[in-house]
């Protein structure tokens, strides 16, 4: 009678399950390397005889540490693995079934063992070029022109197939008939070039970026927020402040120069990291252009100035909005005699000590020569406040300057005292004339930084998606209140926000030789500088001497405004004597009027604002944000 060999049977078993894990590593990299692991261990509870070569147990274990180590580091795919974990196993079941005929029969194959052989070299050196803590990339990958849609039971298998690579999931656009049409998205540490090998019939396109929008602007919520926290300890803010900023910065900036298409020779400040937005196109490069970043209202720009043979250009032109900033920055808190102001210390140069005989005089301009720079020197700033002194120094009394870089010009502006302070930057719709950044301190505070420079062609920021762009049509009914002696009714769909009354900011800016007075407020990190308030309203229409109960902020068509409005009430409609605001659309825009609210007139002294008649209301509005003054 025939006695069967049990370890024979079980080792052969064991040799098809490794085929078989082998073959699934090269489609299901994770599923593989799963069973091939596991089919290795059953070898090893069949292989416990001391009788084997001294090598064959070290060998078994190596191969199955770096079996693991590589599952363990994301089970990614690669052509030398396979081959080596297929030679490794491939001499250890030799060896194992050789056993089966005589101890003296698998010693004769002991030369598998050998460290001559590529395989075992190559495992012991695995552990150290795995990574431990691979990255995970997200691709997305579409249907091909000849299968424009598919079935259900089809995507489910492409879903199946797919999640042997990693995390993946299905979007739906369209789908009519029971036919499907969108695209996937897969996190996976595999590499692009596996993936269109294994799936050739998508067309894959990455990597693309994890966060998602959503997560973006939650995380630029949270930071304000969290940046001003004073009643958490401090070195924890600190360490959380800054894990914060750097894997934000990690994910969502990158250096100024690499967005530019061919040689980037005239770039300035290119290894600025500045935040970009998804899908940003590359920009032309010109070579008569010196182009540089601008921080400019909590946004930064791409800008430029001509250069024509060696004479630059004074004109700055913006040329594309890269994405808003709010991370905070290093600033210099400068004390002069016109007030005080802010620089970001990524622009300042140096402070030096001066005297009259370091100025030079051209056509009436003073200039000073610091380290090989020529800047002129700022005897007066654009901006100060509204109970600063508004003079020039004379010369003779300056002693300290600090040197100043704003798009790519350089200034000295003479100063009493200086701190550092770190802010971060409350974002305005659009560049203005009036300010370079307003920024927020820890105890909200705020701090103004002057622009120095002359811009054109700043880009208006779309803050809200287009289908909000009008008016927020989620918001129904109408808001009543008083502003001055005016009753006025506001559309809901235009308020943004209600707020316990604001009192603004007052400060005063040079405009064209004229002084302007101008108000503004701070509120979630958004600067509004149309306010209407007691320093900016004059006329006997519109008397604001007293603080009203609520602020009110409008917005509708990326327009702005400010309101202080007491006696504030919802209702479902317009009273029933009023005339539908519908009529509104008849205004001669163009018409003159001497009080505010003529062409909005209901009743007396009555008025309704809707998104229809929005920017007339602006536009009567104008000269009551700004007061034009030339008494200060």
């Amino acid at each position: 009678m025939v006695s069967l060999n049990h370890s024979a049977i079980h080792l052969t078993k064991s040799i098809s399950d490794v085929e078989e894990a082998l073959l699934d590593y090269n489609y299901y990299p994770l599923r593989g390397l799963s069973k091939l692991q596991s089919s290795l261990l059953t070898m090893q509870a069949s292989t416990q005889s001391e009788d084997f070569h001294p090598l064959f147990h070290p060998r078994l274990d190596c191969l199955l540490a770096s079996v693991k180590k590589l599952s363990d580091s994301g089970s990614p795919y690669d052509e030398s693995y396979h081959a080596v974990f297929s030679s490794a196993s491939d001499a250890l079941f030799q060896i194992a079934l050789a056993y089966q005929f005589g101890v003296d029969h698998s010693l004769q194959l002991s030369h598998l063992l050998s460290e001559e052989r590529d395989c075992w070299s190559k495992l012991s050196n695995m552990a150290d070029v795995l990574d431990k803590n691979p990255v995970a990339i997200a691709y997305t990958a579409s249907l091909s022109a000849d299968s424009f849609s598919m079935s259900s039971s089809a995507l489910e298998d492409v879903l199946i197939s797919l999640s042997g690579a990693g995390e993946v999931s299905f979007h739906l656009t369209t789908s009519l008939n029971s036919m499907y049409r969108g695209y996937f998205k897969l996190i996976t540490i595999q590499s692009l070039s596996w993936l269109k090998s294994r799936y050739p019939d998508l067309d894959w396109r990455g990597p693309i970026r994890l966060t998602e929008d959503s997560l973006k602007r939650l995380c630029e919520l949270t930071f304000l927020p969290l940046f001003q926290n004073l009643t958490m300890p401090r070195a924890s803010r600190a360490l959380l402040l800054a894990q914060f900023e750097h894997d934000f910065k990690d994910i969502h900036y990158q250096k100024f120069d690499t967005l530019f298409s061919g040689k980037t020779n005239s770039v300035l400040n290119g290894h600025i990291r500045v935040p970009v937005e998804r899908d940003f196109p590359r920009i032309d490069f010109d070579q008569s252009m010196i182009c540089f970043p601008v921080h400019h209202g909590g946004y930064v720009y791409s800008a430029y100035r001509s250069l024509n043979g060696q004479e630059l250009s004074q004109k700055v032109v913006y040329t594309a909005c890269l994405g808003r900033d709010f991370l905070p920055h290093f600033l210099y808190e400068v004390s002069t005699t016109f007030g005080q102001c802010v620089f970001d210390q990524k622009d300042v140069h140096g402070r030096y000590a001066v005297d009259e005989s370091d100025f030079q005089c051209d056509d009436g301009q003073l200039w000073l020569s610091l380290e090989g720079v020529r800047a002129p020197l700022l005897l007066s700033l654009p901006i100060f406040a509204q109970n600063a002194a508004a003079y020039c120094l004379l010369p003779h009394c300056i002693s300290n300057v600090i040197l100043i870089a704003q798009a790519g010009q350089y200034f000295a502006l003479p100063y009493d005292d200086i701190r550092g302070v770190e802010g971060i930057c409350a974002k305005i719709r659009s560049p203005q004339a009036w300010v370079k950044n307003v920024w927020q301190t820890p105890s909200n505070a705020f701090l103004l930084e002057p622009l120095l420079f002359h811009f054109e062609n700043a880009p208006i920021i779309q803050s809200k998606p287009n289908h909000q762009r009008f008016g927020n049509k989620d918001k129904s009914g109408y808001y009543s209140g008083r502003l001055g002696e005016l009753s006025i009714w506001l559309s809901a769909e235009l308020v943004s926000v209600i707020l316990p009354y604001q009192s603004p900011n007052q400060f005063v800016w040079m405009n064209d030789r004229q002084f302007v007075s101008t108000a503004f407020i701070i509120q979630d990190g958004e600067c509004f500088d149309k306010v209407l308030s007691q320093y900016t309203c004059y006329d006997s229409a519109l008397v604001l001497d007293e603080p009203a109960e609520f602020s009110v902020v409008l917005e509708c068509e990326e327009n702005s405004v400010v309101l202080p409005v007491s006696d504030c009430e919802w209702h479902a409609s317009l009273p029933d004597e009023w005339i539908s605001p519908s009529s509104l659309g008849d205004i001669d825009s163009e018409s003159k009027h001497s009080k505010p609210f003529d062409s909005m007139l209901f009743s007396h002294k009555s008025a309704v604002v809707t998104a229809e008649n929005f920017v007339l209301f602006v536009a009567e509005f104008g000269p009551y944000f700004h007061q034009f003054k030339s008494d200060y």
